[in-house]
């Protein structure tokens, strides 16, 4: 157009839908190609990408975000979940303001929602497709499939061998073939700082209309899975975000994000550093701070089971920091007056991927130890026992699923005579070292774990009835020992804060006798529902575990457990079954505490002295 002092009228005309992919398959064939490249789909979502963005400017809509923490194969999954307002602009990022708080489905009428530090990851700083493709990672066109009604190119991505520079992601992306829109895209992040060991997402986009009539495609649901290292173990918390139709761009953004600013609600930001509480000031305005890296609890509660005596009061507090030393160090201290626990965690220690944690265990009781011969109790054989315990352990991630750990220890065991003990020699006392070596995988709900100890005491003399005491060949073949055993479990999450749990444990064990065959036991040993303490021993067998989990009205959360046993007790050939039932209940008290009421009852057995058998453990926890 040339220049000159003439008026004239220029007309720009925007686009109200992205742009299409320039070429498609029928475009390349007519050319003599075989078919469309990975980098032409790429190069074609780019300019979709961009044209998006240089439009999009807010986003508001309702929204849930569910975070279900499970620590090794040792605990089963916690619901913990958000429901509030999500606020989100080009220049500041995504808000949340926090309207609801649930544990395990059950509304908490606090004013706040306890600061878990374990909102505090690494997040994914760029979605991989936004990136210099040339630079960074390599693309393949795999094949084409539907997702939500969409004909879509799946497009395999991987960082290059020779990048090295930060955390990427290696995964597929679903691109629309008529838009050139990401629908959906799985990754899995890699190279990330420890303690963080992966993490995992599956996000899905939907298109909504703006004001102005354009197309917008906009994130609708996430799912995934964060690993991080945490004494030895591997804490995995699966995360699921859900949301309302958005309003894009709309005119009253502004105003109402102010007002929530200005509100009490408690509100989170999610930076690149992850997520980090906006604190309200004086003045109405809103300052980012961390989480709380140290937290104190009161600890109260009674136990009972078949092992105890009496009724055991537990009155004590736990106290959890998260940067001891300020090097992000944890430090545990559980003491609730017949227990304690201390441990101390480094996730990375020497500054690697290997976590190390040392951990001491003790117990201010002495335990019941029974022995049955064919179904019937041997009273007089009753024996004191009490174990004060020290450990070291230590994993290391191999890939993105899978831990190998490892650790030593050794338990000073205490035994003494009952009031019920007749002609019978104790064990005297001694230590047990061990080692043991495991490998762990977790990957969407499934937990997988093999692992074996060896075992040897320092001393093991003679004990037994007075007229026949172990000795000899078996008494020197018993002094160490080994056992293994192979954990599966899977969960699934149902809608209404449901949750059913399947588990099974295979076991065995060599050069077993009384004192270190397996047993059932609520603090000690492997539970089965209404057998701890019961005296049951034995040397290899099988545990299944069916765990479903709901809530009432949103009051209180109800866990209903039916386990059964197949074991082959110590010193017998033939196999007995054993079959428990549990109920235990969750629900917030008084005084922003937390209760949990477990009873466990022994529903069946071939040993029918322990049939009916009760156990029942009451803990409140209150935060300060």
């Amino acid at each position: 157009m040339p220049l000159d002092r003439q008026p004239r009228l220029i007309i720009v005309t925007r686009r109200r839908v992205s742009p299409e992919i320039p070429v498609d398959e029928q475009m390349a064939e007519a050319r003599g190609e075989r078919r469309i490249t990975a980098e032409q789909i790429i190069a074609a979502h780019q300019r979709t990408r961009e044209f998006q963005t240089e439009r999009l400017r807010t986003i508001r809509r309702e929204g849930r975000i569910n975070f279900r923490p499970r620590y090794g194969q040792a605990t089963g999954t916690i619901d913990l979940t958000i429901d509030g307002e999500y606020f989100w602009d080009s220049t500041t990022g995504g808000e949340w303001v926090i309207r609801d708080k649930y544990i395990g489905g059950v509304r908490l009428n606090w004013d706040e929602f306890p600061e878990i530090p374990l909102l505090r990851w690494e997040r994914v700083i760029q979605a991989p497709l936004a990136l210099d493709l040339d630079k960074r990672y390599r693309y393949e066109l795999e094949q084409s499939e539907q997702v939500d009604g969409r004909d879509c190119w799946r497009v395999r991505f991987e960082p290059l061998e020779s990048d090295t520079s930060g955390s990427l992601q290696r995964g597929r992306a679903w691109i629309d073939k008529r838009t050139a829109a990401m629908v959906k895209v799985s990754y899995v992040q890699t190279n990330l700082e420890p303690p963080l060991i992966s993490r995992e997402e599956t996000r899905l986009y939907r298109p909504y209309e703006g004001p102005d009539g354009t197309e917008y495609w906009v994130l609708d649901g996430l799912d995934g899975q964060v690993i991080q290292s945490v004494a030895g173990a591997n804490l995995v918390v699966l995360q699921e975000w859900s949301f309302g139709p958005p309003e894009i761009n709309g005119t009253e953004f502004g105003p109402i994000r102010d007002q929530a600013y200005a509100s009490r609600a408690q509100m989170l930001r999610d930076t690149e550093e992850g997520f980090v509480w906006l604190e309200r000031t004086d003045s109405g305005e809103r300052v980012a701070k961390r989480g709380k890296t140290r937290q104190w609890f009161a600890v109260g509660g009674l136990l009972n089971d078949e092992g105890a005596d009496e009724l055991l009061p537990l009155a004590g507090v736990n106290y959890i920091n998260l940067d001891t030393f300020g090097r992000g160090m944890l430090f545990n201290l559980f003491f609730a007056g017949a227990l304690a626990n201390v441990t101390l965690s480094d996730p990375t220690f020497l500054d690697s991927k290997l976590d190390v944690a040392l951990n001491v265990n003790a117990l201010g009781y002495a335990g019941t130890d029974k022995t049955y011969v064919r179904g019937e109790e041997i009273v007089s054989e009753r024996v004191k026992r009490r174990a004060q315990t020290i450990s070291l352990t230590g994993g290391y991630p191999l890939g993105d699923f899978v831990k190998l750990r490892g650790g030593l220890s050794a338990a000073y065991i205490n035994y003494h005579r009952d009031d019920e003990t007749g002609a019978f020699v104790v064990p005297e006392d001694h230590t047990a070292y061990s080692g043991r070596l495991s490998l762990a995988f977790d990957r969407a709900g499934w937990g997988l774990e093999a692992g074996s100890r060896y075992t040897r005491r320092s001393s093991w003399s003679p004990w037994g009835p007075e007229s026949a005491l172990v000795s000899g060949d078996a008494l020197e073949d018993a002094e160490s020992f080994s056992v293994w055993s192979v954990v599966a479990q899977k969960t699934w999450f149902l809608p209404f804060f449901q949750q059913i749990e399947l588990s099974a444990d295979f076991r065995g064990g060599s050069d077993l006798d009384r004192f270190s065959a397996f047993t059932f036991g609520f603090l000690s040993g492997d539970r089965l529902r209404g057998f701890g303490g019961s005296g049951i021993r034995y040397d290899r067998g099988v545990l299944a575990q069916l765990d479903y989990e709901f809530n009432v009205r949103q009051i209180v959360q109800l866990e209903g457990t039916i386990e059964h046993a197949r074991v082959e007790p110590l010193g017998e050939d033939e196999m007995t079954s054993h079959t428990g039932f549990g109920i235990a209940a969750n629900f917030p008290g008084p005084k922003e505490t937390l209760i949990r009421f477990d009873v466990g009852y022994a529903l069946a057995s071939d040993i029918e002295e322990v049939e009916g058998d009760l156990e029942f453990l009451l803990v409140v926890l209150k935060l300060f």
